[in-house]
C-alpha cells in the first residue's frame, strides 16, 4: 500500500506501516480538537488510538486506522466556512500530529 500524508488544517496525518505496540482504542470519533475549538472527527469505519508523545520535534496526539469509506470532517474546512462540513476521504494507518510551522520567531503551532 502506498503511504499517504494529509494536512487537515492544524492536524497532520502521516501514513505509517504499522501501529506501535501497547495502544488502547478509543470509542471517540474525535481525533483532535483544533486551535479554534472545533473538532477534527471522522465518519465511517475506523479506530482512533489516543497516545500523546513527542517525536522528531513533533507532538503526536495518537494513531488512526481508517478503513474504506472513512472521511475526516471539520467545520472550518467546509465550502461555506462554518456552515457545512467538508469531507476528506482517508484510508490506512496514520500517525496524527499537531502541526507546527517555522516563522521568524521560530517554530510555532499552526492555528486553524
Amino acid at each position: 500500500m502506498k503511504l499517504k500524508n494529509i494536512r487537515h488544517g492544524d492536524m497532520g496525518l502521516i501514513g505509517i506501516e504499522k501501529l506501535p505496540e501497547g495502544l488502547t482504542a478509543s470509542k471517540s470519533k474525535v481525533l483532535m480538537t483544533g486551535s479554534g475549538g472545533n473538532d477534527h472527527a471522522f465518519i465511517g469505519p475506523g479506530t482512533f488510538y489516543p497516545h500523546e508523545e513527542r517525536k522528531d520535534n513533533a507532538l503526536i496526539v495518537g494513531y488512526f486506522v481508517a478503513q474504506e469509506g472513512t472521511v475526516l470532517t471539520h467545520i472550518e474546512h467546509g465550502p461555506d466556512r462554518g456552515k457545512a462540513l467538508r469531507e476528506v476521504p482517508v484510508l490506512g494507518i496514520l500517525e496524527i500530529r499537531k502541526q507546527n510551522e517555522q516563522t521568524h520567531v521560530g517554530m510555532v503551532p499552526v492555528e486553524d
